[in-house]
């Protein structure tokens, strides 16, 4: 498989999990606060508290990176099999899979109009943009033998380990589901009905067995469940199967995770 052929599927792949991750963020940290409410008042220490909240909300995004990229390179396997085309995670590949997450994150950072950037908002009548703190948590600035050594990790674990294939084949099933247009079907075109979205649960799970999907819980919350659920086995087992534990790659995804944000 050549790079040009696959440069948009690589493309894809990318913006929907920087997407989903942001809509995550916005929706659990900013929206869950209370201050983006319609004409909101908020005393000057609540003001002040829940800015400091905020402003530390990216933080166990931050420190999920093997999450992430296991959930974008599910996302991108998903995507290629919708499309009949076939790849192998081969140490060339992978790496070229990374860099481009993170080629999508700068671009992300370079235009506001890039992707999902939902998460400013105005408050007696100053305006706050938080956007740049979720999307530069996903830019970890690694080198080259870091990305390898993740490559590396990631082929020779990915199909054998529980906690990577929860997250691997839950990125797969919610990427076919919103696909295929199982979301649409219930919150209308362009996922307009928020609240019918919020309450749908996955279906189609004969389809991707192994998923980390939950039965019970919301399709839109999947990587909060995924990250909540299965980060510290993923982490665990880089500690005990990478031949090499590099510092930056260990300081990246040792949490807090997501659970961090349920006892704000």
């Amino acid at each position: 498989m050549k790079n040009k052929e696959i440069t948009s599927y690589i493309e894809r792949a990318c913006t929907w999990s920087l997407n989903t991750i942001i809509w995550t963020y916005n929706s659990l940290v900013l929206i869950n606060s209370g201050i983006k409410n319609k004409n909101k008042r908020f005393s000057a220490e609540r003001k002040k508290n829940t800015l400091d909240k905020i402003s530390k909300g990216h933080i166990p995004f931050q420190h999920s990176l093997l999450t992430y990229l296991v959930y974008y390179l599910g996302a991108f396997a998903e995507n290629c099999k919708i499309n009949n085309i076939s790849f192998k995670f081969d140490k060339k590949v992978t790496m070229h899979l990374i860099n481009h997450f993170f080629l999508t994150v700068d671009n992300f950072l370079k235009d506001n109009n890039f992707g999902y950037q939902p998460c400013n908002f105005e408050l007696h009548k100053e305006k706050y943009n938080f956007n740049k703190s979720i999307i530069k948590a996903h830019k970890p600035g690694l080198n080259k033998s870091e990305i390898e050594n993740i490559a590396h990790w990631f082929i020779k674990n990915y199909a054998t380990d529980y906690f990577i294939q929860k997250v691997f084949i839950g990125a797969r099933h919610y990427f076919y589901l919103e696909n295929t247009g199982y979301m649409n079907k219930v919150a209308g075109p362009g996922k307009s009905n928020t609240k019918a979205l919020i309450n749908l649960k996955p279906g189609h799970f004969d389809k991707f067995v192994g998923t980390g999907l939950s039965k019970k819980g919301s399709l839109r919350l999947s990587y909060f469940i995924l990250n909540i659920t299965f980060s510290e086995g993923i982490f665990k087992n880089y500690q005990i199967n990478s031949k090499k534990k590099l510092n930056k790659i260990l300081k990246f995804s040792k949490g807090p995770y997501l659970t961090k944000l349920l006892t704000r």
